[in-house]
């Protein structure tokens, strides 16, 4: 299966910030004003999307986003200049630029001024963590196409392979049902150009049992909210 995922390099070349970029001194200052939240545009420095926000069996305030968005492992995030916090954990497959979409996940740790909502731009909002669909309709957001409708065409090794439009920047953003996670958006799957591209979401069920398979890391027994 031919992939293309959704944060590129020549997206990083046209939009990205540096590795290492560090906010000035007023950006720090202004960082208390910054609310992230699904759908919230990142720079990580690929341009890509955060699915939700939430805790962790700590008390960790956390984001959740695609695994491949992160360069450097432990790698800081930005909303714009402001910096937000850096990559925590990530998926137990992660490799630069992987495509791996069975659990293309990673949990950025936010540092403790930056504050969270549930509301996806244009006023969807994410309050629960549901289950892999196997069938039927499907949102997503993402930074670069916004919000899209689709249908599930099958849903194999916590891959969902769904008709939603999805372009670069887009990586990360939630894919929901009503008000539920169901997923994140990944890669394109450029397999089948004549019947369509479908886009592929890495299951929230796979997601969540990779990250609660090891106890300790920040994320462990991620709650919304």
């Amino acid at each position: 299966m031919k992939r293309l995922i959704a944060g590129s390099l020549t997206a990083l070349a046209m939009f990205g910030a540096p590795v290492g970029y560090e906010a000035d001194t007023a950006d720090a200052q202004s960082a208390d004003l910054i609310t992230v939240g699904p759908g919230t545009a990142i720079l990580s420095p690929l341009p890509c999307t955060i699915a939700t926000t939430g805790h962790d069996a700590a008390g960790n305030t956390v984001a959740l986003t695609a695994g491949h968005c992160m360069l450097i492992p432990g790698s800081d995030v930005f909303v714009g200049p402001i910096k937000i916090g850096h990559y925590a954990s990530w998926t137990s497959n992660w490799a630069l630029l992987q495509s791996d979409s069975s659990t293309d996940w990673a949990i950025i740790q936010l540092d403790p001024d930056i504050r969270t909502d549930k509301m996806i731009p244009g006023g969807a909002t994410i309050t629960t963590l549901g289950t892999n669909p196997a069938a039927g309709p499907l949102t997503k957001f993402g930074t670069t196409t916004r919000t899209t409708q689709g249908t599930v065409n099958e849903t194999t090794n916590n891959v969902i392979h769904a008709t939603n439009t999805s372009l670069w920047g887009d990586s990360g953003g939630p894919a929901y049902i009503d008000h539920a996670l169901v997923g994140l958006t990944s890669a394109i799957d450029l397999s089948s150009l004549s019947s369509g591209i479908d886009t592929l979401f890495s299951g929230i069920d796979g997601i969540l049992s990779d990250l609660d398979s090891r106890p300790g890391i920040v994320g462990y027994g991620f709650s919304i909210g």
